[in-house]
Protein backbone atom coordinates (compact mmCIF):
# COMPACT_ATOMS: atom_id res chain seq x y z
CA UNK A 1 0.00 0.00 0.00
CA UNK A 2 1.35 3.45 -0.95
CA UNK A 3 0.67 6.16 1.68
CA UNK A 4 -1.44 9.14 0.63
CA UNK A 5 1.50 11.56 1.02
CA UNK A 6 3.56 9.54 -1.49
CA UNK A 7 0.71 9.59 -4.01
CA UNK A 8 0.62 13.38 -3.61
CA UNK A 9 4.36 13.61 -4.29
CA UNK A 10 3.94 11.54 -7.47
CA UNK A 11 1.01 13.62 -8.75
CA UNK A 12 2.78 16.92 -7.95
CA UNK A 13 5.99 15.78 -9.68
CA UNK A 14 4.07 14.83 -12.83
CA UNK A 15 2.07 18.08 -12.76
CA UNK A 16 5.33 20.06 -12.73
CA UNK A 17 6.44 18.41 -15.98
CA UNK A 18 3.17 17.83 -17.82
CA UNK A 19 0.20 20.25 -17.98
CA UNK A 20 -3.01 18.60 -16.75
CA UNK A 21 -6.20 18.84 -18.80
CA UNK A 22 -9.19 20.38 -17.03
CA UNK A 23 -11.11 17.12 -17.32
CA UNK A 24 -8.16 14.89 -16.38
CA UNK A 25 -8.97 11.45 -15.01
CA UNK A 26 -6.66 10.33 -12.19
CA UNK A 27 -7.40 6.74 -11.22
CA UNK A 28 -6.14 4.97 -8.12
CA UNK A 29 -6.17 1.16 -8.11
CA UNK A 30 -7.19 -0.25 -4.72
CA UNK A 31 -8.41 -3.37 -2.99
CA UNK A 32 -11.07 -3.30 -0.25
CA UNK A 33 -8.39 -4.30 2.26
CA UNK A 34 -6.37 -1.16 1.43
CA UNK A 35 -9.43 1.01 2.00
CA UNK A 36 -10.59 -0.32 5.37
CA UNK A 37 -8.18 -3.12 6.26
CA UNK A 38 -8.14 -6.91 5.75
CA UNK A 39 -10.81 -9.30 7.02
CA UNK A 40 -11.19 -9.34 10.81
CA UNK A 41 -9.07 -6.20 11.15
CA UNK A 42 -10.06 -3.49 13.61
CA UNK A 43 -8.57 -0.85 11.31
CA UNK A 44 -10.68 1.93 9.93
CA UNK A 45 -9.51 3.71 6.78
CA UNK A 46 -5.90 2.91 5.89
CA UNK A 47 -5.64 5.70 3.35
CA UNK A 48 -7.02 9.21 3.71
CA UNK A 49 -9.72 9.35 1.04
CA UNK A 50 -10.35 13.06 1.50
CA UNK A 51 -6.63 13.80 1.12
CA UNK A 52 -6.46 11.78 -2.08
CA UNK A 53 -9.46 13.65 -3.44
CA UNK A 54 -7.78 16.96 -2.64
CA UNK A 55 -4.61 15.81 -4.41
CA UNK A 56 -6.61 15.26 -7.62
CA UNK A 57 -7.51 11.55 -7.48
CA UNK A 58 -11.03 11.54 -8.94
CA UNK A 59 -11.54 7.88 -9.88
CA UNK A 60 -11.08 4.70 -7.84
CA UNK A 61 -10.87 1.23 -9.37
CA UNK A 62 -11.40 -1.45 -6.74
CA UNK A 63 -10.79 -5.19 -7.09
CA UNK A 64 -13.91 -6.55 -5.40
CA UNK A 65 -14.06 -9.77 -7.52
CA UNK A 66 -17.09 -11.15 -5.64
CA UNK A 67 -19.56 -10.52 -2.83
CA UNK A 68 -19.45 -14.15 -1.68
CA UNK A 69 -16.96 -15.18 0.99
CA UNK A 70 -16.59 -18.70 -0.40
CA UNK A 71 -15.48 -17.39 -3.78
CA UNK A 72 -13.17 -14.76 -2.28
CA UNK A 73 -11.45 -17.46 -0.24
CA UNK A 74 -11.10 -19.63 -3.36
CA UNK A 75 -9.49 -16.67 -5.19
CA UNK A 76 -7.12 -16.02 -2.27
CA UNK A 77 -8.41 -12.51 -1.57
CA UNK A 78 -7.68 -10.79 1.75
CA UNK A 79 -11.08 -9.14 2.09
CA UNK A 80 -14.53 -10.47 2.91
CA UNK A 81 -17.82 -9.76 1.15
CA UNK A 82 -18.78 -7.43 4.02
CA UNK A 83 -15.47 -5.58 3.69
CA UNK A 84 -16.00 -5.14 -0.06
CA UNK A 85 -19.41 -3.56 0.38
CA UNK A 86 -18.21 -1.43 3.29
CA UNK A 87 -15.21 -0.19 1.29
CA UNK A 88 -17.44 0.87 -1.59
CA UNK A 89 -19.68 2.83 0.77
CA UNK A 90 -16.61 4.47 2.33
CA UNK A 91 -15.55 5.66 -1.13
CA UNK A 92 -19.03 6.87 -2.01
CA UNK A 93 -19.45 8.73 1.28
CA UNK A 94 -16.02 10.31 0.81
CA UNK A 95 -17.37 11.99 -2.32
CA UNK A 96 -16.04 9.76 -5.08
CA UNK A 97 -18.52 9.82 -7.95
CA UNK A 98 -16.47 7.79 -10.41
CA UNK A 99 -15.86 4.28 -9.07
CA UNK A 100 -15.05 1.10 -10.95
CA UNK A 101 -15.58 -2.34 -9.42
CA UNK A 102 -13.86 -5.45 -10.83
CA UNK A 103 -15.90 -8.65 -10.90
CA UNK A 104 -14.49 -12.14 -11.53
CA UNK A 105 -16.48 -15.04 -13.00
CA UNK A 106 -15.92 -18.49 -14.45
CA UNK A 107 -14.69 -20.43 -11.41
CA UNK A 108 -15.30 -24.18 -11.38
CA UNK A 109 -17.31 -24.08 -8.14
CA UNK A 110 -19.57 -21.26 -9.34
CA UNK A 111 -23.18 -21.52 -10.52
CA UNK A 112 -25.47 -19.13 -12.36
CA UNK A 113 -27.29 -18.52 -9.08
CA UNK A 114 -23.97 -17.60 -7.46
CA UNK A 115 -23.24 -15.21 -10.31
CA UNK A 116 -26.68 -13.63 -10.09
CA UNK A 117 -26.08 -12.99 -6.38
CA UNK A 118 -22.91 -11.05 -7.25
CA UNK A 119 -24.77 -9.17 -9.97
CA UNK A 120 -27.62 -8.32 -7.60
CA UNK A 121 -25.13 -6.82 -5.15
CA UNK A 122 -23.18 -4.84 -7.73
CA UNK A 123 -26.35 -3.47 -9.33
CA UNK A 124 -27.59 -2.47 -5.89
CA UNK A 125 -24.38 -0.51 -5.26
CA UNK A 126 -24.56 0.90 -8.81
CA UNK A 127 -20.97 2.06 -9.41
CA UNK A 128 -20.26 4.19 -12.46
CA UNK A 129 -18.11 1.50 -14.10
CA UNK A 130 -17.77 -2.29 -13.96
CA UNK A 131 -14.97 -4.44 -15.37
CA UNK A 132 -15.55 -8.18 -15.67
CA UNK A 133 -12.88 -10.86 -15.92
CA UNK A 134 -13.24 -14.54 -16.65
CA UNK A 135 -10.86 -16.69 -14.59
CA UNK A 136 -7.78 -17.42 -16.66
CA UNK A 137 -4.85 -19.66 -15.73
CA UNK A 138 -1.45 -17.97 -15.88
CA UNK A 139 1.86 -19.90 -15.88
CA UNK A 140 3.19 -20.65 -12.37
CA UNK A 141 -0.07 -19.55 -10.71
CA UNK A 142 -1.70 -21.54 -7.92
CA UNK A 143 -4.68 -22.28 -10.16
CA UNK A 144 -5.00 -25.23 -12.52
CA UNK A 145 -7.25 -25.79 -15.51
CA UNK A 146 -9.81 -27.68 -13.43
CA UNK A 147 -10.37 -24.49 -11.39
CA UNK A 148 -12.14 -23.02 -14.42
CA UNK A 149 -15.72 -23.73 -15.34
CA UNK A 150 -16.69 -25.45 -18.62
CA UNK A 151 -16.84 -23.47 -21.86
CA UNK A 152 -20.62 -23.92 -21.94
CA UNK A 153 -21.08 -22.49 -18.44
CA UNK A 154 -18.59 -19.69 -19.17
CA UNK A 155 -20.68 -18.65 -22.19
CA UNK A 156 -23.89 -18.75 -20.16
CA UNK A 157 -22.29 -16.67 -17.40
CA UNK A 158 -20.94 -14.07 -19.82
CA UNK A 159 -24.33 -13.68 -21.51
CA UNK A 160 -26.02 -13.46 -18.10
CA UNK A 161 -23.66 -10.62 -17.16
CA UNK A 162 -24.40 -8.82 -20.42
CA UNK A 163 -28.15 -9.13 -19.93
CA UNK A 164 -28.16 -8.08 -16.28
CA UNK A 165 -25.77 -5.14 -16.61
CA UNK A 166 -27.64 -3.80 -19.65
CA UNK A 167 -30.22 -2.57 -17.14
CA UNK A 168 -27.87 0.24 -16.10
CA UNK A 169 -24.75 0.15 -18.28
CA UNK A 170 -23.42 0.39 -21.79
CA UNK A 171 -20.98 -2.36 -22.76
CA UNK A 172 -18.40 -0.27 -24.58
CA UNK A 173 -15.74 -3.00 -24.68
CA UNK A 174 -15.66 -6.79 -24.29
CA UNK A 175 -14.89 -6.62 -20.56
CA UNK A 176 -16.06 -3.14 -19.64
CA UNK A 177 -19.42 -1.57 -18.81
CA UNK A 178 -20.03 2.09 -18.03
CA UNK A 179 -22.79 4.53 -17.27
CA UNK A 180 -23.08 7.45 -19.69
CA UNK A 181 -19.86 9.52 -19.85
CA UNK A 182 -18.00 7.25 -17.41
CA UNK A 183 -15.97 5.18 -19.87
CA UNK A 184 -12.39 4.71 -18.66
CA UNK A 185 -10.23 7.32 -20.38
CA UNK A 186 -6.92 5.51 -19.98
CA UNK A 187 -8.34 2.25 -21.33
CA UNK A 188 -9.84 4.03 -24.33
CA UNK A 189 -6.39 5.54 -24.95
CA UNK A 190 -4.84 2.06 -25.17
CA UNK A 191 -7.55 0.75 -27.48
CA UNK A 192 -7.10 3.51 -30.06
CA UNK A 193 -3.33 3.06 -30.08
CA UNK A 194 -2.23 6.34 -28.51
CA UNK A 195 0.94 6.90 -26.46
CA UNK A 196 1.17 6.16 -22.76
CA UNK A 197 4.02 6.75 -20.32
CA UNK A 198 5.23 3.96 -18.07
CA UNK A 199 6.89 5.28 -14.91
CA UNK A 200 8.22 3.06 -12.14
CA UNK A 201 9.50 -0.46 -11.67
CA UNK A 202 8.02 -2.95 -14.14
CA UNK A 203 5.91 -0.29 -15.89
CA UNK A 204 5.11 -0.52 -19.61
CA UNK A 205 4.92 2.40 -22.03
CA UNK A 206 4.37 3.19 -25.69
CA UNK A 207 5.64 6.11 -27.78
CA UNK A 208 3.38 6.33 -30.81
CA UNK A 209 5.46 8.58 -33.08
CA UNK A 210 8.49 6.30 -32.61
CA UNK A 211 6.45 3.08 -32.73
CA UNK A 212 8.33 2.14 -29.56
CA UNK A 213 7.01 -0.16 -26.86
CA UNK A 214 9.09 -0.51 -23.71
CA UNK A 215 9.17 -2.21 -20.31
CA UNK A 216 11.04 -0.99 -17.25
CA UNK A 217 13.17 -3.39 -15.20
CA UNK A 218 11.80 -5.04 -12.06
CA UNK A 219 14.83 -4.55 -9.80
CA UNK A 220 13.75 -1.81 -7.37
CA UNK A 221 17.24 -0.97 -6.10
CA UNK A 222 18.71 -0.74 -9.61
CA UNK A 223 15.80 1.44 -10.74
CA UNK A 224 16.16 3.86 -7.82
CA UNK A 225 19.94 4.03 -8.19
CA UNK A 226 19.66 4.71 -11.93
CA UNK A 227 17.17 7.52 -11.40
CA UNK A 228 18.99 9.34 -8.60
CA UNK A 229 22.68 8.55 -9.10
CA UNK A 230 23.30 11.04 -11.91
CA UNK A 231 22.35 14.63 -12.69
CA UNK A 232 21.88 13.57 -16.30
CA UNK A 233 19.09 11.02 -16.38
CA UNK A 234 19.39 8.30 -19.03
CA UNK A 235 16.23 6.21 -19.50
CA UNK A 236 18.29 3.41 -21.04
CA UNK A 237 19.55 2.55 -17.57
CA UNK A 238 16.08 1.58 -16.35
CA UNK A 239 14.44 0.17 -19.48
CA UNK A 240 14.62 -3.61 -19.59
CA UNK A 241 12.98 -4.28 -22.97
CA UNK A 242 12.13 -2.31 -26.09
CA UNK A 243 10.36 -3.22 -29.30
CA UNK A 244 9.94 -1.14 -32.44
CA UNK A 245 6.63 -2.08 -34.03
CA UNK A 246 6.49 -2.88 -37.75
CA UNK A 247 3.67 -1.90 -40.11
CA UNK A 248 2.26 -5.41 -39.72
CA UNK A 249 2.41 -5.13 -35.90
CA UNK A 250 0.52 -1.84 -35.96
CA UNK A 251 -2.06 -3.11 -38.45
CA UNK A 252 -2.77 -6.27 -36.46
CA UNK A 253 -3.04 -4.33 -33.19
CA UNK A 254 -5.39 -1.82 -34.82
CA UNK A 255 -7.69 -4.67 -35.82
CA UNK A 256 -7.41 -6.58 -32.54
CA UNK A 257 -8.01 -3.60 -30.28
CA UNK A 258 -10.68 -2.05 -32.48
CA UNK A 259 -12.80 -5.20 -32.63
CA UNK A 260 -12.77 -5.46 -28.83
CA UNK A 261 -14.79 -2.25 -28.62
CA UNK A 262 -18.42 -1.44 -29.24
CA UNK A 263 -17.33 1.14 -31.82
CA UNK A 264 -15.28 -1.30 -33.86
CA UNK A 265 -12.65 -0.60 -36.52
CA UNK A 266 -12.65 2.85 -38.09
CA UNK A 267 -12.19 1.86 -41.72
CA UNK A 268 -11.33 5.39 -42.87
CA UNK A 269 -8.48 5.70 -40.37
CA UNK A 270 -7.38 2.13 -41.18
CA UNK A 271 -7.05 3.01 -44.88
CA UNK A 272 -5.20 6.24 -44.10
CA UNK A 273 -2.66 4.45 -41.91
CA UNK A 274 -2.16 1.19 -43.79
CA UNK A 275 -3.31 1.88 -47.34
CA UNK A 276 -6.20 0.90 -49.59
CA UNK A 277 -4.72 -2.51 -50.38
CA UNK A 278 -4.60 -3.38 -46.68
CA UNK A 279 -8.22 -2.27 -46.34
CA UNK A 280 -9.24 -4.41 -49.31
CA UNK A 281 -7.48 -7.43 -47.78
CA UNK A 282 -9.16 -6.82 -44.42
CA UNK A 283 -12.62 -6.68 -45.95
CA UNK A 284 -11.95 -9.82 -47.98
CA UNK A 285 -10.93 -11.68 -44.81
CA UNK A 286 -14.01 -10.34 -43.03
CA UNK A 287 -16.49 -11.07 -45.83
CA UNK A 288 -17.62 -14.55 -44.74
CA UNK A 289 -17.83 -13.37 -41.11
CA UNK A 290 -20.07 -10.52 -42.25
CA UNK A 291 -22.27 -12.96 -44.17
CA UNK A 292 -22.52 -15.17 -41.08
CA UNK A 293 -23.50 -12.21 -38.91
CA UNK A 294 -20.39 -12.30 -36.71
CA UNK A 295 -19.25 -8.95 -38.11
CA UNK A 296 -21.30 -6.08 -39.46
CA UNK A 297 -20.96 -2.56 -40.80
CA UNK A 298 -22.12 -0.20 -38.03
CA UNK A 299 -21.97 2.56 -40.67
CA UNK A 300 -20.00 3.22 -43.85
CA UNK A 301 -17.01 3.91 -41.61
CA UNK A 302 -17.05 1.22 -38.93
CA UNK A 303 -16.79 -2.57 -38.86
CA UNK A 304 -17.60 -4.25 -35.55
CA UNK A 305 -18.59 -7.43 -33.75
CA UNK A 306 -22.26 -7.58 -32.67
CA UNK A 307 -22.55 -7.38 -28.89
CA UNK A 308 -24.20 -10.82 -28.75
CA UNK A 309 -21.02 -12.30 -30.25
CA UNK A 310 -18.59 -10.62 -27.81
CA UNK A 311 -18.40 -13.89 -25.89
CA UNK A 312 -16.55 -15.48 -28.85
CA UNK A 313 -14.75 -12.29 -29.90
CA UNK A 314 -11.28 -13.82 -29.51
CA UNK A 315 -12.10 -16.47 -32.08
CA UNK A 316 -13.62 -13.96 -34.50
CA UNK A 317 -10.62 -11.65 -34.22
CA UNK A 318 -8.24 -14.56 -34.80
CA UNK A 319 -10.05 -15.41 -38.02
CA UNK A 320 -9.76 -11.82 -39.26
CA UNK A 321 -6.06 -11.62 -38.37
Amino acid sequence: MIPSRVIKLIIDAIREKIPFAKDIEITLEANPSTIIGPTNSDSTELIDLQELKAFGVNRISMGVQSFRDEKLKFLGRLHSAETAEKAYKFLFNAGYKNINLDLMFGCSNETIDNLNYDLDKILELSPQHISIYGLSIEPNSKFIESNKCSDELYTEMYKTIQKRLAEQYNQYEISNFAKKDFESKHNLNYWVGESYLGLGVGAHGYIKNKRLRYENGIDVQKYVTSVFSSDKFDSRNIVNFTEVLTDDDLRLEFILLGLRTQTGINLKIFAERFGKTALKNLLQEADYLIKSGKLFYASDMFLRIPTEYFVIADGIIEEVL
